[in-house]
């Protein structure tokens, strides 16, 4: 069990399995979105563009999943 410290009173307060498990939802659905975004921006983006930058959206596609999975 986790505890975070309560400086006011000098005691540490157990956080509850669930407070855990919500903390980590959040965190995974942050991933997520910012994976969507990545994706949704390089949408617009057109395939002249990419060429010059020597990319392709398959590419991009994997990198921002990579991204979206590391911590």
């Amino acid at each position: 069990m986790l505890c975070v410290f309560d400086q006011s009173k000098n005691v540490g307060i157990p956080l509850a399995k669930e407070t855990i498990m919500l903390h980590e939802l959040r965190h995974r659905f942050a991933r997520w979105l910012a994976y969507r975004q990545t994706l949704a921006s390089l949408r617009r983006l057109p395939d002249s563009i990419l060429a010059d930058a020597g990319l392709s959206r398959e590419e991009l596609r994997e990198r921002a999943r990579d991204a979206s999975l590391r911590r």
